[in-house]
């Protein structure tokens, strides 16, 4: 009896041994848990900085290697067909932003389709560009030296893609701009109101940043004495729309109002009932 007694108890100390052995081997668990996931975490950090930066290096070095490869290719398609040639500006606007240069090039190609398609994909670029935040002065550059096309289907073209990419720095800006004003009484009656339709949706965002817009306001102040009906009325949506109040243009508005045109003189009034509000 004593010696069972003796063996239960050899069995329960080696149990209660092995326990605590066992409870203050976990009771470590957390802590070497916690320090191997922080060494992990610092680990996989720097394998994330390195990747990172090897990744942004692949792009600059894909960039520079398409870059020179169409550099190369371009004037080989001198002599190509026009079909040809739209064709290859499908495969630059596949390829984005590095493409540009190239794009920018094929806009005094000697075929229209191709200048034109070639004003639409830099569009398509530039407008993917805006709004990942990225700069964009090369493509409305680009684009403002088209309006100077000899065809109107693609000066029209530049209008439109402008109008979607607008530029965003000072230094485009300056450039555009002035373009824009210079094409505000040439071409055909639609042109010229596409002009006033690209110079008001900058003027906004200007007006929405803070900067100045005067330049655009009198240059749609001017716009006020076309001899286009649609032009006229255009020139009062943008300045009302630009929430352009100042004295001059309050003024430019009430000469509208005797207009010939009913309509030009109905926005007229609808522009300065708008516009003196935001001034109470």
């Amino acid at each position: 009896m004593t010696r069972k007694l003796f063996n239960k108890l050899s069995v329960w100390g080696i149990a209660i041994l092995l326990g605590l052995f066992i409870g203050i081997g976990m009771s470590q668990v957390p802590q070497v848990y916690t320090e191997t996931a922080e060494a992990r975490g610092e680990e996989f950090a720097q394998v994330t900085e390195e990747f990172n930066a090897l990744k942004a290096k692949h792009e600059t070095l894909k960039a520079t290697w398409q870059s020179e490869l169409l550099a190369q290719i371009v004037p080989t398609l001198a002599d190509g067909s026009s079909a040809v040639k739209r064709q290859f500006v499908d495969f630059l606007e596949e390829l984005g932003a590095p493409a540009t240069p190239a794009l920018i090039e094929m806009l005094s190609d000697s075929s229209e389709k191709v200048r034109e398609k070639a004003v639409e994909a830099l569009g398509h670029i530039g407008e993917s560009q805006r709004k990942s935040g990225q700069n964009t002065d090369a493509i409305v550059i680009g684009l403002a030296a088209a309006l100077n096309d000899t065809a109107e289907r693609v000066r029209r073209e530049a209008l439109e893609e402008l109008e979607d990419v607008r530029p965003a720095s000072p230094e485009s800006v300056a450039v555009v701009v002035p373009a824009l004003i210079a094409k505000r009484t040439k071409g055909s009656s639609r042109e010229r109101s596409d002009v006033l339709d690209v110079l008001g949706r900058i003027g906004e965002t200007l007006a929405e940043n803070g900067q100045p817009t005067e330049t655009i306001r009198d240059a749609l102040i001017a716009s006020l004495t076309d001899n286009s009906t649609k032009v006229r009325t255009n020139a009062i949506e943008e300045l009302s729309d630009m929430h352009e109040n100042s004295d001059e243009t309050l003024a430019a508005l009430r000469r509208a109002l005797t207009d010939s045109s009913k309509s030009v003189r109905r926005a007229a009034q609808e522009a300065i009932r708008r516009l003196e509000k935001t001034r109470q």
